[in-house]
């Protein structure tokens, strides 16, 4: 009996860990997905200020380096905080799984995460 209570918290707590990893994961996710927008709509601003003040490029090149620059290094971290969520959450999963005694496949698949997920 005392085992069972046992998995019973252990199941909670993952699930409330899995929880949380997938609303970070979400939110990383959205973030990733704005960085295009970002380079977009940096460089329209560069063209309005460009053509504002009739010079060929009023943003010094040194300057769209370095926002380049800074989008690039927010997606390496966003990309690298992804990516150690995610070798955590395949840890846990393994540990359930293991504690089951069925394959990580099959527990993936009982909560509905797909592949490429």
């Amino acid at each position: 009996m005392y085992h069972l209570q046992a998995l019973d918290r252990l199941h909670k707590d993952l699930n409330s860990t899995l929880q949380a990893l997938e609303t970070a994961l979400h939110e990383r996710n959205e973030a990733l997905s704005n960085l295009p927008f970002q380079l977009v709509s940096s460089s329209s601003t560069d063209k309005r200020l460009s053509s504002d003040h009739n010079t060929p490029d009023s943003t010094p090149d040194a300057e769209k380096i370095q926002r380049c620059k800074a989008i690039i290094d927010t997606y390496v971290r966003s990309l690298h905080d992804f990516n150690e969520m995610k070798d955590l959450a395949q840890g846990l999963v393994g540990l359930v799984a293991e504690r089951r005694g069925v394959r990580m496949q099959e527990l993936l698949k009982e909560y509905g995460v797909g592949n490429g997920e």
